[in-house]
């Protein structure tokens, strides 16, 4: 039988400043994570580094903020998100991860760039995920719920529970809702493409000067999996292919 690929996603930077664990947590909510908390704190979640995380998951990935010491003398910090914590113990799964370290590096730039307290480490040179890139995805889901009640299935298992709104007047699709806030520079939109046939858009918007014609990562396979997986359950939503 050949093996699924499970798409996958990686991204780290690493910087250094004055600041607590617990302030930096808040700024990262803030600027990053549209206001969700970095609520889980374990102080031996590696090699007993102090760090902390948010407790769900958006889109199936997990954000960490951590020490990169556990000595008061370095105050380096590492923040990261990852998908797929959860690989099915299985030969017939196979992981296909894809590095996003220039994508995050640039986007937290852009964020904290008026903490002038913060100094992110430059990018490796030998690191093969180092060059900017812009995410985008699709995902086209059967149902028989209405868009609201889509929306809010979607929220409350894949997206923190962030709610959807109606998109502002003069779009040019009126059956389209977007997800409230931000999450790691992604949007989100639902729209009703025919009548029970809905497509969800992940996009990022944020684009560094003169990267205009940065290479798109495709999230579409990653999306697929990602519905599939936590709505496998459910009668009333169907991933199509």
């Amino acid at each position: 039988m050949k093996p699924v690929i499970i798409p996958s996603f990686s991204a780290s930077s690493v910087f250094h400043t004055g600041y607590t664990l617990a302030q930096l947590g808040t700024i990262f909510s803030e600027k990053l994570m549209g206001g969700l908390p970095f609520g889980g704190e374990d102080e031996h979640l590696r090699d007993e580094v102090p760090a902390i995380f948010i407790e769900h998951k958006f889109l199936d990935m997990f954000f960490l903020l951590m020490g990169n010491s556990n000595t008061a003398e370095d105050p380096g910090f590492s923040i990261s998100f990852y998908s797929r914590s959860q690989i099915p113990d299985h030969d017939e799964f196979l992981c296909n991860p894809h590095g996003l370290n220039g994508y995050w590096y640039y986007l937290i730039q852009e964020a904290l760039k008026e903490i002038p307290d913060l100094q992110i480490s430059p990018l490796h040179e030998e690191d093969p995920g180092k060059a900017f890139t812009r995410l985008q995805g699709t995902v086209t889901i059967k149902s028989a719920l209405s868009l609201p009640e889509l929306g809010r299935a979607l929220s409350s298992r894949l997206l923190f529970g962030l709610p959807f709104c109606p998109v502002a007047e003069g779009y040019q699709r009126k059956e389209t809702v977007t997800l409230q806030k931000q999450v790691a520079g992604l949007s989100v939109k639902l729209h009703l493409q025919d009548e029970g046939v809905y497509v969800m858009d992940v996009f990022s918007t944020f684009v560094p000067p003169g990267e205009e014609n940065a290479p798109v990562v495709s999230l579409d396979d990653f999306l697929k999996y990602v519905v599939k997986t936590r709505f496998e359950d459910l009668m009333e939503i169907e991933v199509q292919e």
